[in-house]
């Protein structure tokens, strides 16, 4: 169920996106010469892409899992972003009643990391198992940030944990595309949740986020499908 998970959780933060801006799902495309009107169809068709892709998912589904199926179709990019927040709480819902895959998840990444990524996952599943949900999102991003630099130095030759300690994912992401190499497109929406508790973990005055423990299974999942997604 890996990827039926991480198609819910790229509809959620499409969602959270949206809300942010007061995206209205209603609204004609206009002239877009406005910043704030372009942002909103980006985050909009984003939102609609999501959802397509959800749905895509119908013909995979388990043979009994009618119900599921029912309230995949019943999902409309044309409704408001509360409508669309319930179907898919009811989704969710319902996957989680899924039985889980029998098929075990690896992470293929070159070797000369395996070993550190392998310690994260390890302290990752750790933090889960204890509820400790922020420092499983926390360590997530950590996995990111190795996969990351070492697929740019793939590409580049260049180590940036050398020349530029501390980057940000987000500018690191920037880097990578600049020197041609593809990411998944909701890899952002992923880094902006992490960011969320990194953010508030050292800026007091901002406000705590606090991970479910849902939301911190989905980013665990998403984050070992994002990594493997580098190094196919």
């Amino acid at each position: 169920m890996l990827n039926l998970r991480k198609l819910v959780h790229n509809v959620q933060m499409s969602i959270k996106n949206a809300e942010s801006l007061n995206v209205d799902m209603g609204e004609a495309k206009g002239t877009l010469t406005d910043f704030k009107q372009r942002q909103k169809f980006a985050a909009k068709q984003d939102l609609l892409h999501a959802v397509k892709q959800l749905k895509d998912s119908i013909p995979k589904l388990p043979e009994d899992s009618e119900l599921l199926a029912n309230e995949l179709n019943a999902l409309d990019g044309d409704a408001t972003l509360w409508a669309l927040k319930m179907r898919l709480e009811r989704v969710a819902g319902l996957i989680a009643e899924l039985p889980e895959s029998s098929e075990s998840i690896t992470i293929r990444v070159p070797d000369d990391i395996m070993n550190d990524i392998n310690a994260d996952l390890e302290e990752i599943n750790k933090c889960y198992n204890a509820n400790c949900f922020r420092s499983a999102v926390i360590l997530c991003g950590r996995i990111l940030e190795t996969g990351l630099h070492r697929k740019y130095f793939d590409a580049t030759g260049i180590d940036l944990l050398e020349k530029s300690p501390g980057m940000g994912l987000g500018t690191l992401i920037a880097k990578l595309a600049e020197k041609g190499v593809s990411t998944d497109p909701a890899l952002n929406n992923q880094i902006h949740l992490i960011n969320q508790v990194r953010i508030s973990n050292v800026h007091h005055k901002k406000e705590t986020f606090f991970p479910s423990k849902d939301q911190t299974k989905a980013i665990m999942l998403y984050t070992i499908d994002a990594v493997n997604s580098l190094f196919k």
